[in-house]
């Protein structure tokens, strides 16, 4: 009878021979054990089912024989145990292991087993082995999963031919490199679980640029969020790309390759996308798993990359000529805006000298509308009869030898306006070469009133020439002549000073003689600066240089300047750098040191000694002359060095105007710089610097 039904008739007495003698002869495993789990009786089957025999079972444990320590089944057995020993019965199925160790299935039913009194004194089970049914079972289910697992690979399949049918469809007519781009992530990639993808597409500069984005580098416009570029060999995408040979990437962390983007993933996995041997772009996925990505992910991404490919190629190609296409309208119109806004008439012809472009300048020079030039002949339009046969001699000679007497330089010429009058013009003419055909640009410009006004210029210029040799002769006549009646008045007062030396009261006579005398020393120096300007101006002043020794002649300056100073006050002459000879005109030069120096006590009296400074450099010397007087306002420093200017501040303090003037041309004649700072009330600084 069946065990479940057998279940409810094991709880029997102790010792009652007729069951047991019944279930003995059965073929059913009977097991009697005591409270304590030990083994009390085992019936031929169940030894034969585990493989001993009745003398090695008795007074054994039984759990420490059959099942291991721990176990599930170990767990059951005492389980089931506790609940017949409570007088319940059970059925369930365990695993035990015979003696030779191997592992068999069992199913037992037990209870109760009582003594004479009614007492619990252990259990009892029946067991059957149920190994061929489990078995059978196992290889049922097992067939049932591999059945599951063979219709989600097909379904995979099914899911991935779909996916690609759809791309392949997709893709077929779009010529934007974004548009495959986007198609390759939003509608492909995120089908297959990726947490990422990213598309890069190689430019001409040999980047790699991100074209598109699936995850959380894609924006709210369906973009890429902050692109970033990875040059070729740089990083695993630009390894890929640089090598044309896909890598999956288990651990990122590992790799000092890795470039971080948005935020860090440990796993990567980056195909190529190859186009008769070039590379044109990467498709690229992370995700946040280490060892994510399998050889199925490698093998899918490398169809989409095969089959994206020549798609991409012509979408790279016909994106660059719309660039170009684009970049020449651009060029055009800018062409087109320069020619119609340049201020100088621009004129393009062919190589057989007809006319292709005639700006609005052109219009108004010449007279001509656009629509009346186009098409025709430069020749017979504004070229004069005198230079036509010039013209074409001259077009006959570049096409033989690509040149010409006229080309890529400015000269000036006649042309004919559509008036027929002549007129002066300037003109360039370059030669361009435009898909193996020659044109020649040229700019011509109205020089009428150029012309006319550099007749008036001239005349002006010589009628300035004849007023500046005139002025020179008179300064020059008028020195002259002033010198002879002051060289008398000099005489005649050294004469007068001679009778009175000895005269009684003749003291208040000599004082105004002095006065005469100091008045014509001054008027002879006067005379003698109007004079030098007069030679400066006309050219007429030549320099003799040669070898001086500059310190020396400049203490010999200062020196007579301090004795002549009434104050006594003195310059304090400082030398620095080491002392060289300078080609200077000794004479001129110290017509320099004198009026500096002088400038220097007239304007700063009352004041601290001028300071004069020579400091010989590198390649030159500088003169410094400075003072601590009165100063020269700002409004006036701009004219200082003007011929008979003077300060705005000097007052009564005497002068002509005319010594810096001078000064300054002295020095430029020593190809020397002149330089003068000054504050009013703060004193003057004149530097001089001379070549060595």
């Amino acid at each position: 009878m069946p065990v479940e039904n057998l279940s409810d008739k094991i709880s029997f007495v102790k010792g009652d021979e007729k069951y047991r003698s019944i279930i003995d002869n059965m073929n059913l495993g009977l097991l009697e054990v005591d409270l304590e789990g030990v083994i009390q009786h085992a019936n031929a089957s169940f030894c034969k089912m585990v493989g001993y025999d009745s003398k090695e079972l008795l007074g054994n444990y039984a759990n420490e024989l059959f099942v291991s320590r721990g176990s599930l089944s170990e767990k059951l057995i005492e389980e089931h145990s506790s609940k017949r020993l409570k007088g319940q019965h059970s059925v369930y199925e365990v695993q035990i292991t015979r003696k030779n160790g191997l592992r068999i299935w069992v199913m037992i039913g037990g209870g109760p087993l009582y003594d004479q009194d009614g007492s619990v004194v252990g259990t009892i089970g029946i067991h059957l082995n149920v190994t061929d049914k489990k078995q059978n079972e196992e290889g049922l289910k097992r067939l049932v999963r591999q059945l599951a697992q063979k219709n989600q690979e097909s379904e995979r399949q099914q899911k991935f031919l779909k996916a690609i049918n759809d791309f392949s469809n997709l893709i077929a007519d779009r010529q934007s490199i974004t548009e495959i781009a986007e198609i390759m992530t939003s509608s492909v990639i995120e089908k297959f679980g990726f947490e990422d993808c990213i598309i890069y597409v190689l430019d001409e500069e040999e980047t790699l640029k991100q074209a598109s984005a699936f995850g959380p580098k894609k924006d709210e416009w369906g973009g890429v969020r902050n692109p970033i570029r990875i040059p070729l060999g740089q990083g695993i995408v630009g390894t890929v790309g640089k090598t044309g040979k896909a890598e999956i990437i288990k651990d990122t962390s590992k790799d000092s390759r890795y470039i971080l983007d948005d935020t860090h993933r440990l796993s990567e996995i980056s195909v190529p996308i190859i186009y008769d041997g070039h590379v044109l772009g990467v498709i690229d996925s992370e995700h946040s798993q280490k060892d994510f990505f399998k050889q199925e992910h490698l093998d899918t991404l490398t169809t989409l990359a095969s089959l994206a490919s020549s798609r991409l190629k012509s979408a790279i190609s016909w994106e660059k000529a719309e660039r170009v296409r684009s970049e020449l309208q651009e060029s055009e119109s800018k062409f087109r805006n320069i020619i119609d806004s340049a201020l100088d008439a621009v004129v393009i012809i062919d190589g057989k000298g007809i006319v292709t472009e005639w700006n609005h300048q052109a219009e108004e020079t010449f007279g001509y509308k656009s629509k009346e030039t186009i098409g025709k002949k430069l020749s017979g339009l504004i070229i004069p009869n005198q230079y036509k046969a010039a013209h074409e001699k001259g077009m006959k000679k570049f096409h033989q030898t690509g040149e010409g007497p006229v080309l890529n330089q400015r000269i000036e010429i006649t042309a004919v306006g559509k008036n027929r009058a002549e007129f002066p013009i300037e003109l360039s003419i370059s030669p361009i070469k435009v898909d193996n055909q020659h044109f020649f640009s040229a700019f011509l410009r109205d020089i009428s009133e150029q012309k006319a006004n550099q007749e008036k210029i001239e005349k002006s210029l010589e009628r300035e020439r004849e007023l500046s040799e005139l002025k020179s002769k008179f300064v020059s006549m008028a020195s002259h002549e002033f010198r002879t009646p002051l060289t008398t008045i000099k005489v005649n007062v050294d004469l007068l000073n001679h009778r009175l030396a000895d005269a009684k009261d003749a003291e208040p006579m000599m004082k105004n003689l002095e006065r005469i005398d100091n008045e014509v020393e001054r008027l002879k120096s006067l005379m003698n600066d109007v004079l030098t300007i007069g030679k400066i101006q006309a050219g007429k002043v030549d320099i003799n240089l040669q070898k001086t020794n500059l310190v020396y002649l400049v203490e010999k300056i200062v020196e007579a300047s301090t004795s002549a100073q009434s104050d006594g006050r003195k310059v304090a002459f400082t030398v620095y750098g080491m002392e060289k000879d300078v080609e200077i005109d000794p004479n001129v030069f110290e017509h320099i040191i004198s009026n500096l120096v002088s400038n220097a006590f007239k304007y700063s009296e009352g004041k601290d000694e001028p300071e004069l400074t020579i400091s010989f450099k590198k390649g030159r010397v500088e003169l410094m002359v400075r003072d601590h007087g009165i100063g020269i306002p700002k409004e006036d420093l701009e004219n200082i060095s003007d011929t008979f200017f003077r300060a705005s501040n000097v007052g009564n303090i005497q002068g002509s105007g005319i010594g810096l003037a001078i000064v300054n041309q002295f020095v430029k004649l020593h190809n020397g710089t002149f330089d003068l700072k000054s504050e009013e009330n703060k004193g003057t600084t004149v530097t001089v610097s001379i070549p060595l």
